[in-house]
């Protein structure tokens, strides 16, 4: 019985490093690859994201530069799985999300929620990193007013 506790201790001490190498950090100032740009995207269109992130948070600033001007937004999640609230403005005007992170592996999924016009809506991020950390990419899937849409974006590291 000893024995077996010894190793049960050594593979706990062994695989707690590697579940935390599973985590990326997504980190740094991204721009997006114009060759990831959905046909839908107007022509011209160039969103640069920095990511902040720390042990608890993740910081997103984005800016989208369109023919019609630009866009910023910054959000933040918590890493933990807690509900992180964010308010961001549109034209229309300002938009409650609830926003819940979640790990999958290496790869950080993060499920937003709110009303929009009368209109509940669900998104969720996929956030993941390109083996040699030089490309993140992200896939969304919106579900709103009974319409469900999937992008796929990739961003390359400054």
């Amino acid at each position: 019985m000893r024995r077996f506790l010894s190793v049960l201790i050594a593979c706990a001490v062994v695989a707690s490093p590697l579940s935390a190498q599973a985590r990326p950090d997504f980190s740094g100032k991204w721009s997006l690859d114009p060759k990831s740009v959905p046909s839908g995207m107007p022509a011209g269109t160039n969103v640069v994201v920095t990511l902040k992130q720390d042990q608890k948070t993740l910081n997103v600033d984005m800016v989208a530069t369109t023919p019609m001007g630009d866009q910023k937004r910054a959000t933040m999640v918590n890493l933990d799985g807690s509900p992180t609230k964010n308010t961001i403005s549109t034209p229309a005007g300002t938009i409650e999300l609830t926003s819940t992170a979640v790990w999958e592996g290496p790869v950080l999924s993060v499920t937003t929620s709110g009303d929009f016009q009368g209109y509940s809506m669900q998104q969720t991020d996929k956030w993941s990193l390109s083996a040699d950390k030089k490309s993140l990419d992200l896939e969304t899937t919106m579900n709103m007013a009974g319409q469900k849409q999937t992008s796929k974006l990739s961003f390359i590291k400054q």
